[in-house]
């Protein structure tokens, strides 16, 4: 059985237990070296996307509903560049890039200089950009691209180099990592020593950076076990820290938390809201642009299907992320979007479609815990029980999944 689900929903305050008690799923995907791997290489894309959204959402709750279909139209565009015309590889990039800032401009403008609300102008744009691609595309699948290109989505860098038994790439990774948990932890100490804010105890502290620490070397371990270290994974990791510093230590980025909090305040502060929307909807098509790259890169193919429903991915990831608020970081949202693409990663190693899968059994979790929002308040022990999901191969020898569950319910059936 590669998943199992167990669950108990109480009351917080009539027991010792919270609203939501037991909730084995996640981590069993991480048994599994390749899942690890796969975990960022296949879903690379809604983590992409994710750090984009964050900064629609932290402008008030805005979406881009266009964000699936710039993702499909810019697969389009490379293979109509790089397989149709023959164009170099690194050329068709510039151009499918400079398009991608140039359609973000365009929406970013009309929500900025025309008050077009950017859920209609960004509506527009789904539509156009999916029936564009059509076109582009001619309602075919183009394949294959260059090594060069899946290198981008699926390559692994200096995948033979190791010291001491472990992938070069990854034991600098790790050294890098923990001299930064280390030093942003006490970095953060003499800040509040500094301004006089409460300290924390420095068992916490050390326990906190002992724990990441592991979390991190685990990772990289597994991963300088299979193939060593992505490239696509130092691709999210340079934006992850790019993208932070930017939101946190630019004009820029404050200026996107004051246009949330409190757009006419902003304005009449001198913050240009105008440039700032045209910015942040500017640089989501931008990295939108990208993720096209990794899905047509990973798949070996320019799909007129491609980037469906990725909007929705994206602006979930950020809402478990905590972005809209002024407490949301992008750190948060690239939590959020693995935290979605981790829950059925099992499914993966036994050749289903992760996507569909993860979609399917995540959004099962949310009514889960939709359901005990409204009803725990009223009984003493809502349910309990165990799902398990398995492959099983029908008497045709079509393998089918399998989904069977029980719970017992002191609720009124």
């Amino acid at each position: 059985i590669p998943v199992t689900l167990r669950f108990t929903v109480v009351p917080g305050r009539d027991t010792e237990q919270q609203d939501v008690v037991g909730f084995q799923v996640f981590f069993a995907a991480f048994g599994n070296v390749v899942n690890i791997s796969n975990i960022f290489m296949q879903n690379s894309y809604e983590i992409i996307l994710a750090i984009g959204m964050f900064f629609c959402l932290t402008t008030g709750g805005n979406v881009d509903l266009s964000v699936g279909s710039v993702v499909a139209f810019a697969g389009a565009m490379m293979g109509a560049l790089t397989l149709n015309s023959g164009m170099p590889t690194w050329q068709a990039v510039a151009i499918t890039l400079v398009t991608g800032v140039l359609i973000g401009a365009m929406q970013g403008s009309f929500i900025a200089f025309l008050n077009v609300p950017p859920f209609i102008a960004t509506l527009s744009g789904e539509l156009v950009f999916r029936g564009l691609t059509q076109v582009v595309l001619q309602g075919q699948t183009l394949s294959p691209f260059s090594d060069g290109f899946k290198f981008f989505a699926s390559g692994f860098v200096l995948r033979d180099v190791e010291v001491f038994g472990v992938n070069a790439v990854c034991l600098v990774c790790l050294i890098l990592g923990t001299a930064a948990i280390i030093f942003s932890e006490l970095k953060k100490r003499r800040s509040n020593k500094k301004y006089g804010f409460a300290q924390t105890s420095i068992f916490v502290s050390v326990a906190k950076c002992v724990f990441l620490i592991a979390v991190l070397a685990a990772i990289l371990l597994s991963l300088s076990t299979h193939n060593g270290m992505p490239f696509i994974l130092l691709v999210m990791a340079v934006l992850a820290i790019v993208y932070t510093f930017i939101a946190n230590k630019t004009v820029l980025g404050r200026h996107v938390y004051m246009v949330g909090g409190n757009p006419k305040a902003a304005k009449l502060s001198g913050v240009r809201t105008d440039l700032v929307m045209l910015a942040v909807y500017t640089n989501m098509a931008f990295l939108s642009t990208i993720a096209g790259f990794v899905v047509a890169g990973r798949l070996n193919a320019a799909s007129p299907k491609a980037g469906t429903g990725y909007e929705l991915d994206a602006i979930a990831a950020c809402t478990i992320g905590g972005a809209g608020s002024a407490s949301g970081t992008i750190m948060g949202s690239i939590i959020g979007a693995t935290v979605m693409v981790d829950g059925t990663q099992q499914g993966v190693s036994t050749g289903i479609d992760g996507r569909y899968e993860i979609s399917g059994l995540h959004s099962g979790d949310v009514l889960v815990y939709s359901y005990v929002g409204m009803k725990s308040c009223r009984h003493q022990v809502l349910a309990s029980g165990t799902i398990n999901i398995a492959l099983e191969t029908d008497a045709m020898g079509l393998e089918q999944v399998v989904v069977v569950g029980s719970y017992r319910s002191k609720a009124k059936s």
